[in-house]
């Protein structure tokens, strides 16, 4: 399993998604007030439509990936690769370019909400693809694998902090922040695109799971056949024996001495 390079790959790649998604997270509050000096209100307005965009897109891109494969046929492989390309590629090319948009409030907040609806696409990449990759270990792997990348939860803000120091309010300082973000998204989708694969491994397929099932006829058919043989036979037996019965009774009766006088009183 750990010698896996699939998984390894998909594991880096959420790593990588991930900075960026706890960097907005936990540091977009303070980046609003320090460098656009939003107030407080529209501050939290944008938090909350950050999180509404990356919700919308991670419900609709997983049954819009397998309504596409189901409809026209599209390689798993090929769906997963594009899904994570969109999801990774775009949070990075958002986040690269907030620092271009300077201090404009609408510019900075549309990248912003991009990089998090494009982020939700994930949903259709690398998370669906363990239960591909090792369908009878999936509940594992994917727990390990989710659980490294939610250390970005612990390591993406000090990381800001030791970037930024004592310059909270630069506009210099955060852009580095945000670079630095970008490469590793782009970073993550190179690795995944190269490693990434969604064809199931022999290790991670249950042998019960593989062997195919041999059709076998239900039990109560299998033992009315038997029933329907002998209840034939004891008809056809009873009819015979009820013929031979009605013949001797016949023959006993015309040899009865009683017979001929009855004809003659009559």
């Amino acid at each position: 399993m750990f010698t896996c390079p699939a998984i390894w790959a998909v594991a880096v790649a959420k790593i990588c998604g991930t900075f960026g998604y706890y960097l907005l997270s936990t540091k977009l509050p303070s980046y609003l007030e320090a460098v656009l000096s939003m107030p407080i209100q529209h501050n939290g307005y944008i938090n909350a439509l950050v999180y509404v965009a990356v919700s919308l897109t991670m419900c609709l891109a997983g049954p819009l990936s397998d309504w596409i494969r189901t409809k026209y046929q599209v390689r798993t492989n090929v769906l997963r690769k594009t899904n994570e390309t969109i999801a990774l590629f775009g949070e990075g090319i958002c986040l690269a370019l907030i620092p271009f948009a300077g201090c404009s409030e609408l510019g900075v907040t549309g990248l912003l909400l991009l990089s998090m609806l494009l982020y939700g696409f994930t949903t259709g990449g690398d998370i669906p693809i363990v239960s591909e990759l090792a369908p009878q270990y999936s509940g594992s792997i994917f727990g390990i694998v989710n659980s490294m990348s939610c250390t970005c939860g612990i390591f993406a803000p000090l990381i800001v902090g030791l970037v930024l120091g004592d310059e909270q309010d630069s506009l210099a300082a955060w852009s580095k922040v945000f670079y630095f973000a970008a490469f590793l998204s782009c970073l993550g989708n190179v690795v995944f695109l190269i490693w990434a694969d969604a064809t199931p491994a022999p290790w991670g397929v249950s042998a019960k799971r593989s062997a195919p099932k041999l059709s076998r006829a239900p039990p109560a058919r299998l033992a009315s056949v038997p029933e329907d043989i002998f209840c034939r036979s004891s008809c056809e037996e009873g009819q015979k024996n009820q013929g031979v019965f009605s013949q001797s009774v016949a023959s006993s009766f015309n040899a009865s001495p009683l017979s001929p006088s009855i004809g003659q009183s009559s």
